[in-house]
């Protein structure tokens, strides 16, 4: 993956890919190596071993111009919306020169190389981010449905997807209960409460929200047993139920989940 800009999106603030060391360097924080895993089971360096966590990236480049004034100029620009900036998104491109993948960073550290052999008008340029999540971002994926029953959801992405459950009352009468359930998982969450005619029910598991008309309505919501997040879409095709009563409808809801790598 190169590592290509900073910012809310692709375009905000795009990096001078002109050095030819570009490639993007990641390091995770030490963990102490065990044999046996929290759980009491073998993990001979596996995920156990090295879970995810924070991760760092340095994206070296080469800053151009027309002149040492144009150049500082250019510093300044790529300061201000780096170091000088907060918590945005940081951007990469993988191999194939199309795929975009993205994750929350801070820029940590600005520094500039200026040698003895630099080129007149250029000076390399070594900035490091802080990535909170350590997890990348890819595509989005959004599905509609207007009936219960089972549906195949597909992940395109390589780690787990947190889901984003809209549910639109459509009826002339109230719905009670909302069921989900990833049947390959077992996960499942299960909105036990009054939705009115016309009324929104949202269950995010990727931001901990539930509301019916944008009011909390976590009192009604039940998670599973032991779960470690309300509903995840796995990597390929998911299995997931949908239950609602009653039934009869009409009314709309919508899967939606963002892909990470």
């Amino acid at each position: 993956m190169i590592i290509f800009g900073f910012g809310a999106n692709a375009n905000s603030c795009i990096f001078p890919q002109s050095l030819a060391q570009d490639d993007w360097q990641e390091t995770r924080p030490p963990v102490t190596t065990q044999i046996a895993g929290a759980n009491g089971a073998f993990d001979f360096y596996s995920a156990s071993s090295y879970p995810l966590g924070p991760i760092t990236v340095r994206k070296q480049m080469q800053v151009l111009g027309t002149s040492w004034a144009d150049v500082e100029t250019k510093l300044d620009t790529l300061a201000s919306a780096t170091i000088m900036a907060g918590e945005s998104k940081l951007w990469g491109k993988k191999r194939d020169g199309t795929t975009t993948a993205w994750a929350y960073a801070k820029c940590t550290r600005f520094a500039v190389k200026e040698r003895a052999k630099n080129p007149k008008t250029a000076v390399p340029v070594e900035i490091e981010f802080f990535c909170r999540e350590g997890v990348w971002y890819g595509a989005s994926g959004t599905v509609d449905y207007e009936t219960a029953g089972t549906k195949t959801l597909t992940n395109g992405g390589s780690g787990s997807a947190q889901i984003a459950f809209t549910f639109y009352n459509n009826s002339a009468g109230d719905i009670t209960v909302v069921s989900v359930e990833n049947l390959g998982t077992s996960y499942t969450w299960t909105f036990s409460g009054t939705i009115p005619a016309s009324s929104v029910l949202v269950v995010d598991s990727a931001n901990q929200i539930c509301t019916v008309d944008g009011t909390g309505a976590y009192s009604n919501l039940t998670v599973g047993a032991g779960q470690s997040s309300w509903l995840t879409l796995t990597p390929g095709s998911n299995q997931v139920a949908v239950a609602v009563t009653p039934g009869t409808g009409p009314f709309l809801y919508e899967f939606a989940w963002t892909e990470t790598d």
